[in-house]
């Protein structure tokens, strides 16, 4: 069972990730451009982000959300 709530506002839904969001996590883990901001190194492969996400749901010191335009 997640401990993210799900958010709802008329226009974006804020939900805990899934493995079914690694597709478009990848897409921006994997961007030098994107991960020089970020406490980690630029992904270089899907399985590791698979691994980043199923490693959300273990970890109680953060929360990780998805943000999903409702269009």
């Amino acid at each position: 069972m997640s401990k993210e709530p799900v958010i709802e506002t008329e226009r974006l839904i804020l939900r805990p990730l899934t493995l079914d969001d690694a597709e478009a996590c990848f897409s921006w883990n994997s961007d030098e451009r994107v991960t020089k901001y970020m406490s980690y190194s630029t992904i270089t492969d899907i399985s590791q982000t698979i691994d980043w996400i199923k490693s959300t749901f273990t970890d109680e010191s953060e929360w990780t959300w998805a943000f999903v335009l409702k269009e």
